[in-house]
Parts: structure tokens; C-alpha cells; sequence
């Protein structure tokens, strides 16, 4: 992903196939040698090379443990975009914050969801990649 590489701090991954777009972000964060931690509100935001929680389940806690994450660090968040679809302001202002902070440390905030769902102040934070379908060479593999 090329995003990454160019130092986008904030991406947005619509696709109905999350381990897909995951795993296309994964080895992006390896080939550019940055971390990768991942958050959803059933697990928190967890470190994916040894399973620790870094934090809980609440995305306004999770936003705000970014901030704490070494540089040069890829965060995936799941379904981010539900609690976004009637906007806390809080986490609206936390979600800019952290993008300011992001592009300044090297991280990149990554959303993953089935749609793209953003309230008008995030709009312009994040780059929006419509994960393609596979083609026949992926699919290939498959069978």
C-alpha cells in the first residue's frame, strides 16, 4: 500500500472483506517497517506481534492511546465508523488531534469498514481506498 509508504496519516479501507483489507495493511506496515496494532470494541486496541491490550474497548480511549504508540505505527480501527455516524464532537476533535500528531510521528490511522461513513470535519483527514474486489490471480490462489 502505497499510502503508508507516502506517509498518509489517515486512511479509510471501505470493503466488505475485513481480513482481506487487514491483511493487505499488514503487510504494508511490514514492508515499511512500521508496528501494527488494531482496535475494535470487542477487544481494544491491541499490539498484533505479542496480543497485548494497549487499551480498552472505548474508541475515545483508543484514540487517545495513540498518542502513546512509538512512532512509525500503523493503527487499524474496525467499524470505527458506527460510532462516528452520529458524531461524538469529542471524538471528532481526538480523531484530528490524533491525525496532526500522526502525520508529525510517521503513524497512520487506518478505518476499515463496509461503507464510508465520516462527519464533515473528518472528511478531508482521510483518503478514501475502495479495496477492490479479487481478480483472477487472487482468486487463483484461493482454489
Amino acid at each position: 500500500m502505497n499510502y503508508i509508504r507516502a506517509g498518509y496519516p489517515g486512511l479509510y479501507l471501505v470493503s466488505h472483506e475485513e481480513p482481506r483489507a487487514e491483511a493487505e495493511v499488514k503487510a504494508a506496515a511490514q514492508a515499511t517497517n512500521h508496528s501494527l496494532v488494531a482496535w475494535s470494541a470487542t477487544t481494544g486496541l491491541v499490539d498484533t506481534t505479542d496480543g497485548r491490550t494497549l487499551s480498552g474497548e472505548d474508541p475515545m480511549e483508543a484514540v487517545t492511546a495513540l498518542a502513546s504508540l512509538p512512532d512509525d505505527t500503523v493503527a487499524v480501527f474496525r467499524d470505527l465508523h458506527l460510532f462516528l455516524q452520529d458524531p461524538n464532537p469529542v471524538l471528532v476533535r481526538a480523531l484530528k488531534d490524533a491525525i496532526v500528531q500522526a502525520k508529525a510521528k510517521g503513524k497512520c490511522i487506518v478505518i476499515v469498514g463496509c461503507r464510508r461513513l465520516l462527519p464533515p470535519e473528518l472528511e478531508r483527514e482521510f483518503v478514501t481506498v475502495d479495496l477492490a474486489l479479487p481478480g483472477k490471480p487472487e482468486l487463483g490462489v484461493v482454489l
